[in-house]
């Protein structure tokens, strides 16, 4: 589904990504992960199209999607959250999610408030429907930034689905969260997954990450230092010395 071929990004003299090669099937939940610094949220800024890659190919669903803008990347079928969360915190929980689906809206965005045709009315049914799905469905009139943070990240899951992907990039979703929100967030995860999403995965959580992952893939100061199943990424020696012998390889 994504094959990224010999991917370079540099800044200046420094290399953040040299030679990455990286594969995504259909229908996988693959995660991606490595210590600070290793280059994770750079790779997905080059697939998202917030930043061109110095070298190398994105290939998606057979397309070549390499230096594309992030709105182009987002109507192929490309979606992401991020880091930090970026949310519209004075509008409601609601209309965050209807924000975005303005790619899918007659007119655009400036257009759908207020609903009034067949057409955004049915994008309201669907937002409403996403939020229910992660289980944000009481907080709909809520301002979002009143939401506590691990909502907010849901939320931000939710907006991204309203783009309907059929791939989707999560950068650390389960940070600020406790353990019922992140086993919470593990069973949203495997339902996007069964919804016929597939998920490329970062998070730093190596229990959630084994526990979630079909393949992991392994960056270390910017290069692929291992990748397979669960078990083998767990039981590799490189990938061991590059986290320093934690324990927290162990799920």
């Amino acid at each position: 589904m994504l094959a990224i071929k010999s991917l370079d990004r540099s800044f200046g003299g420094l290399m953040a990504l040299e030679k990455v090669e990286l594969t995504v099937t259909r229908g996988d939940i693959h995660g991606l992960i490595g210590p600070n610094g290793a280059g994770k949220t750079t790779l997905f800024n080059v697939i998202t199209g917030f930043l061109s890659p110095t070298a190398g190919r994105i290939h998606f669903e057979d397309r070549d999607i390499t230096g594309k803008g992030p709105s182009e990347i987002t109507h192929q079928g490309i979606a992401r959250t991020f880091q930090n969360v970026r949310l519209f915190s004075e509008m409601t929980v609601l209309q965050n999610v209807l924000v975005g689906q303005h790619c899918r809206a007659p007119g655009g965005f400036l257009r759908m408030f207020p609903i009034s045709t067949r057409r955004e009315k049915a994008l309201q049914e669907e937002a409403e429907e996403l939020l229910m799905l992660v289980g944000l469905q009481d907080f709909r009139s809520r301002p979002a930034g009143s939401l506590p943070f691990g909502a907010q990240r849901l939320l931000e899951l939710a907006r991204a689905l309203a783009t309907r992907p059929r791939l989707l990039l999560l950068d650390e979703p389960r940070s600020g969260m406790n353990r019922e929100e992140t086993d919470r967030l593990c069973s949203y995860v495997q339902g996007i997954r069964d919804l016929g999403v597939t998920v490329l995965l970062i998070e730093h959580d190596m229990n959630m990450v084994m526990r979630l992952s079909d393949r992991v893939t392994v960056l270390n100061f910017g290069r692929k230092i291992a990748e397979g199943s669960p078990a083998e990424v767990q039981n590799n020696q490189a990938v061991r010395e590059a986290y320093l012998g934690s324990s927290t390889l162990n799920a």
